[in-house]
């Protein structure tokens, strides 16, 4: 806790912090994570693990394959809140990854500038249950599908008075949802840019709630759902 600067380190797993099996995190006060790199998550919480983080900065992180700022493996709770990623690079999949089981609640969290090479700025893939209330998803890109959430078999998913705005994804939704069930309440999402499906594509038996939201100016470049995509 307090004022911490961790930068320039490395890993295979978890550049900076690493939770081991069943173990817990806390962290709060005032930390950044600066010029990290990992094969795989700046913040690692691995099986079994919990992790509460507040108050944390994660700038120009870089990973070879997931999680620039962090992953939770199976089976993992977490809670993060007042904490921004910044400009970080996953060169696979997920600034941020939620797995088989894990069910994690995001509060007043900025992700802004991020790039991933596959899918999914969150990637959420067979997790039981992520909330986002009160947070920021902008200017961020995704070489595959889903620029700011990319949700795959997930039980669900609530996004709540979040603004999604300037995202682009190289393939299809902006919010990409397989088989998932999410909830979307009092969002703002505007200027976002995907192939198929501007703000939102939808598939494979995804259900979608949407309620007390605005969707502006988001565009389809193949000219299919501009704001929503359905298939």
């Amino acid at each position: 806790s307090g004022l911490v600067t961790l930068r320039h380190n490395a890993a295979l797993r978890g550049s900076c912090f690493y939770v081991a099996i069943k173990a817990s995190l806390i962290v709060a006060g005032s930390v950044v994570m600066q010029n990290n790199s990992a094969t795989h998550a700046t913040i690692y919480v691995d099986v079994l693990a919990k992790a509460k983080i507040s108050g944390v900065q994660s700038l120009h992180n870089q990973v070879v394959y997931t999680g620039a700022f962090v992953l939770f493996e199976s089976r993992t709770t977490g809670l993060i809140t007042e904490s921004t990623s910044l400009n970080d690079v996953s060169n696979g999949r997920g600034i941020v990854f939620v797995g088989d089981s894990a069910a994690v609640d995001f509060e007043e969290v900025f992700i802004v500038n991020a790039s991933v090479k596959g899918d999914g700025v969150v990637h959420l893939f067979t997790s039981q249950f992520f909330s986002m209330r009160s947070s920021l998803i902008a200017g961020n890109f995704a070489g595959g599908s889903g620029s700011a959430l990319y949700a795959k078999d997930s039980k669900y998913v609530v996004l709540r008075d979040t603004r999604i705005s300037e995202n682009i994804a190289s393939g299809p939704g902006t919010l990409s949802i397989d088989n998932s069930r999410v909830r979307i309440v009092g969002a703002v999402a505007t200027n976002n840019t995907a192939s198929d499906g501007g703000l939102l594509h939808a598939s494979s038996r995804a259900r979608i709630e949407l309620s007390r939201s605005h969707l502006v100016e988001n565009v389809a470049r193949s000219g299919s759902g501009g704001a929503i995509y359905a298939s």
